[in-house]
């Protein structure tokens, strides 16, 4: 319930008054969230039926195949979101399309969403590229949101790590088989 109190407060104070609108845009928020939650309940049955991860890569498994080897800035870039295959801590909550898995997610997916719905300008999500592919730093919500709502590109603040060959290959045929 304070989480619905946050979100009308943020309609509040972006104007929107009117009590049937907020009602709307909170209403649209929760529809966006269970058809997002019902495709990644979907995507795990058929993930497990045909053999096909549907997991989000873990950062850590990468780079237990192929070390760290070194670390700069990307700074502030306009990334696709489709690129966006990764997470750096919490590989279980969504899936490789950023659809929730866990209903630990909700409150924060709807405040989001109505956020997003009303304008409000949110900071840039953290990512951190290794070779094509961006795994998320801090915005798992973000990127889950902008793509129920099709945006197609996300702000971002991008640390790029360079990593050593993988002795057995490259990353990108082993990220590839990963996530095709």
């Amino acid at each position: 319930m304070l989480e619905l109190h946050l979100a009308r407060q943020m309609l509040n104070q972006n104007g929107y008054s009117d009590p049937q609108q907020k009602i709307e845009l909170i209403e649209k928020a929760q529809y966006l969230y269970q058809r997002a939650r019902l495709k990644g309940r979907i995507g795990s049955v058929w993930g497990k039926v045909s053999g096909r991860s549907q997991a989000l890569l873990d950062l850590k498994t990468v780079l237990t195949r192929q070390p760290l080897a070194g670390q700069y800035s990307g700074g502030t870039q306009v990334v696709p979101v489709e690129a966006i295959r990764g997470s750096v801590d919490r590989p279980n909550d969504f899936d490789q399309n950023f659809n929730p898995l866990q209903p630990h997610t909700e409150q924060r997916w709807i405040n989001l969403a109505v956020a997003w719905l009303t304008g409000v300008t949110l900071p840039p999500v953290k990512l951190i590229q290794v070779g094509e592919l961006y795994f998320v730093e801090d915005g798992h919500h973000r990127v889950s949101v902008a793509r129920a709502l099709g945006q197609r590109y996300v702000d971002a603040e991008v640390m790029v790590w360079t990593v050593r060959p993988e002795r057995r290959g490259s990353l990108v045929p082993c990220l590839c088989r990963a996530i095709c």
